[in-house]
């Protein structure tokens, strides 16, 4: 008699759960959801990628954090109060670019930054 019960119980929870009304958050956009609207390349200037190659000596086994990224890093470089962004790549050259505001980004640097084999980067060439 108990099983049956639980059974019953299960079911109820089942179908109550089912019947939530899941229409508005498939709806809901980027911007509604996080507060974080999406922005194209072609409006930030940004185009990166950390494309990665897995090798004998740098894959996933040996190098646990390779799937993490490298890391984004914020500061003003030039002193002109607006925050500059850099990006390292795992594998590929890193960028850092100059914020002029107004969502207006320029490459300042596109280039590879000097890599420890142990503890990440170290130094800008």
């Amino acid at each position: 008699m108990k099983n049956i019960i639980y059974i019953i119980i299960n079911l109820l929870m089942i179908v109550l759960l089912s019947c939530c009304d899941s229409k508005k958050s498939k709806n809901n956009s980027l911007t509604e959801t996080t507060g974080f609207k999406l922005l194209s390349p072609n409006i930030t200037n940004i185009n990166f990628k950390n494309t990665l190659t897995e090798t004998d000596s740098f894959n996933y086994f040996i190098y646990e954090g390779m799937y993490n990224g490298a890391g984004v890093g914020l500061l003003d470089v030039n002193n002109d109060g607006l925050l500059d962004m850099i990006l390292i790549s795992n594998q590929e050259t890193d960028k850092l670019y100059l914020n002029k505001g107004g969502l207006n980004l320029k490459i300042l640097l596109n280039h590879r930054v000097l890599k420890s084999q142990t503890s990440g980067s170290q130094v800008l060439q």
